[in-house]
């Protein structure tokens, strides 16, 4: 796994494919409980095809690994059990003709992230952007609990399916472990190699939960912009090793992989993280999005580690402020999730209760000036999320405004 994960890491943008996957996709599938439909995709740990389960009578996806060990993979899903925003596996088994192992999972109908997205030909819906992030932070969150570390989230390992009631947009689900690790060490990758572009700033020194929940921000930011948050410069005419040598760098003890490692070194030199604001316009043609929504974005994508926020945090704030953005985009009240500071006079970024707070006075105001129970009701939510000084003042405003 670690070997193919090295080659991902090198070719960040590249699939590696299986030559015979298409050639062979009939004979791919050697249990005769599955039978073959057609190729879905393939990637830097195999190729994917589409099956049909003949003892239910259900469609599932069969992923062929490049090993003939139990897969990574594998290990990390049985180990986490069943979660609504996270692939749901139902069980692996060995080739004997490819010598392979096959994983057996649900099937996502509504395909990736990339390919969903393409379909908003005028910039993705904000509404959209909410629930994406809502439902990937709460996956997070269970993954994080648990002591497991994706180490891979991008558009692409973000799959969808039907979507649950009452909700309009497909269901995202987090998948492809196997880059994924149970506790892993935090201070340096060691074995660890995602898909450059996605990792963050201190990837070449730490590894841990704050590397999902960068991640995390990065997809967001590509949601909305269509782009990473990176800034790619022109990279000089050297040697990796010679560069490494020459700014005096080494290779920490312990690390599995000295060259990749290197090689990440060198890659983050040259596209250093440059984040983008999403409630501006960005270009002639770049949709504006609200500051709330920029705001928890760069709260993900902090670039110190220790403030970044955690998937913890996220999955209780988002279910409220999509509650919010809804209401107040449908009652054309949208400018209401602008009127906040995010720095206080002296300079100092303000918290994220204080945020909740100054959004909290505007819709009460709001409220006042035009008489709403619902807005009233909705807004009334962001008090659990305040820290109890501002809980406080909150409350004794409302009571101000006669409500």
């Amino acid at each position: 796994m670690l070997a193919m994960a090295k080659m991902n890491l090198i070719n960040a943008d590249k699939n590696t494919s299986n030559p015979d996957a298409e050639s062979n996709d009939h004979d791919s599938v050697h249990h005769r409980r599955y039978s073959y439909i057609r190729h879905l995709g393939s990637g830097g740990n195999g190729y994917v095809n589409l099956c049909r389960d003949e003892r239910i009578n259900t469609l599932v996806a069969v992923k062929t690994t490049n090993q003939a060990s139990t897969p990574n993979e594998v290990t990390v899903l049985k180990y986490l059990g069943h979660h609504g925003n996270v692939i749901e596996y139902h069980t692996s088994l060995y080739h004997p003709i490819l010598q392979v192992q096959q994983i057996v999972f649900e099937y996502c109908p509504r395909g990736d992230m990339v390919d969903y997205v393409a379909r908003f030909k005028d910039g993705v819906p904000e509404m959209f952007i909410w629930h994406a992030f809502k439902h990937v932070a709460c996956g997070l969150a269970f993954l994080h609990r648990r002591g497991v570390v994706h180490g891979d989230i991008k558009l692409a390992n973000i799959l969808l399916t039907a979507p649950r009631e009452g909700e309009q947009y497909p269901l995202p689900k987090i998948a492809d472990f196997g880059s994924a690790a149970i506790k892993p060490s935090r201070r340096i990758p060691r074995g660890h190699m995602g898909t450059l572009g996605w990792q963050p700033p201190e990837l070449f020194y730490r590894h841990g939960p704050e590397s999902d929940m960068w991640a995390l921000g990065c997809v967001i930011h590509s949601l909305a912009l269509g782009y990473l948050p990176i800034q790619r410069l022109e990279i000089p005419d050297i040697a990796v090793n010679e560069w490494f040598d020459c700014n005096s760098m080494h290779v920490p003890a312990g690390t599995e992989y000295s060259d990749a490692y290197k090689e990440i070194c060198f890659w983050m030199a040259f596209n250093p993280a440059r984040r983008t604001r999403i409630d501006h316009q960005s270009g002639p043609k770049s949709m504006v999005y609200s500051k709330l929504l920029n705001y928890v974005m760069m709260r993900a994508l902090d670039t110190n580690h220790y403030t970044r926020i955690t998937a913890s945090q996220l999955n209780l704030f988002l279910p409220t402020l999509e509650k919010i953005m809804q209401h107040l985009r449908s009652s054309g009240r949208g400018d209401l999730l602008d009127r906040f500071c995010e720095r206080w006079e002296d300079g100092k970024y303000v918290t994220d209760s204080a945020v909740f707070s100054q959004v909290f006075d505007s819709m009460v105001s709001r409220t006042n000036e035009y008489p709403s129970m619902e807005m009233l009701k909705i807004a009334m939510g962001l008090i659990p999320l305040m820290d109890p000084r501002e809980q406080v003042k909150a409350s004794r405003f409302a009571a101000g405004a006669g409500i």
